[in-house]
């Protein structure tokens, strides 16, 4: 955490001491998908990727090479559990966590190389996510049952907590108005409550649009 800290200071620094020239503040809209799984310290944890999406707004604070971009976004995300037994090509246990999160972000980005009409930019992004739902689903049984977020289970001494946070770090390519970014996305704090850890991660792609 101190290592996050010390890169945002850092970070800001740099932006503060930006030549001024020139500065360009709009806001904007992004949407894209997000391919998660968890990481846990349970013995013989299996969890598989998970299909999601984002979208949400941003407000843009750029000056020469550096930009700002504080925004509100929505994170549906998950994890998903496959168990096969026998060499089967069908799963035995198929199960799944979803997550709702209202995310609060703080991208940095830096211009490492323009051209003509455009650039290409390296993103640093720590985000605060806010969990709205939690669901485990059972596709072998077609049920799902949702969870209570901040509070444990009855029967058992775990739960999901109510906040969580990250950093993802990926590349830009500015076009004018249009601007597809990719990267990973790192969760650096535990999503459930009880004696077992459990980190998000994966791949995020999308495409913001400057208005």
């Amino acid at each position: 955490m101190k290592k996050i800290v010390s890169l945002l200071v850092l970070m800001l620094t740099l932006f503060s001491i930006e030549n001024v020239s020139a500065q360009n503040d709009t806001f904007g809209v992004r949407a894209g998908a997000n391919y998660t799984r968890s990481t846990s310290t349970v013995q013989n944890a299996n969890f598989s990727y998970f299909w999601g999406f984002h979208v949400g707004a941003f407000y843009t604070i750029e000056k020469g090479n550096c930009r700002l971009q504080p925004g509100m976004m929505f994170f549906k995300q998950g994890t998903a559990h496959r168990v096969y037994y026998l060499g089967g090509s069908e799963p035995e246990e198929d199960t799944a966590l979803e997550f709702n999160y209202i995310e609060i972000p703080l991208e940095f980005s830096y211009k490492v190389y323009a051209f003509n009409g455009g650039a290409i930019r390296l993103n640093v992004e720590p985000h605060l996510g806010f969990c709205l739902k939690a669901i485990y689903n059972d596709h072998k049984a077609k049920k799902e049952e949702l969870i209570e977020v901040g509070k444990k289970m009855n029967d058992e001494d775990m739960g999901i907590e109510e906040k969580n946070f990250g950093v993802r770090l990926g590349t830009s390519l500015q076009l004018g108005m249009f601007e597809p970014y990719i990267g990973y996305d790192l969760g650096l704090s535990d999503i459930m409550m009880g004696p077992n850890d459990m980190y998000m991660e994966g791949l995020y792609f999308g495409l913001s649009l400057h208005l």
